[in-house]
């Protein structure tokens, strides 16, 4: 993890505190002096593997959907609704 204070990077060895030189300083050394813990991987979000994770998160209410057709019992959900909104999640994995 690396640590900033104010655009200044910590530098991996040491810091000063009111004039002292702190060799290998701790996590709670480095907050004290102002340093801030920032990751050194920053996770950004994929949109089409969120999109994809949707759409298989969603498959059961399709399911539900053609169980309840194929038995004559009254539709769960809007299927217009669910179309669209699975088209719109198709869109983003296939990059449009």
């Amino acid at each position: 993890m690396r640590y900033y204070k104010s655009g200044e990077a910590y530098n991996g060895r040491d810091i000063v505190v009111g004039g002292v030189r702190i060799v290998n300083p701790s996590t709670e050394q480095l907050t004290e002096a102002g340093y801030a813990p920032v990751p050194d991987n920053p996770v950004t979000p994929d949109p089409k593997a969120e999109a994809l994770a949707a759409l298989q998160d969603g498959d059961y209410r399709i399911i539900k959907c053609m169980e309840a057709y194929l038995t004559g019992e009254p539709l769960p959900y809007d299927v217009a609704e669910l179309h669209a909104e699975r088209d719109r999640l198709r869109a983003i994995v296939n990059g449009g």
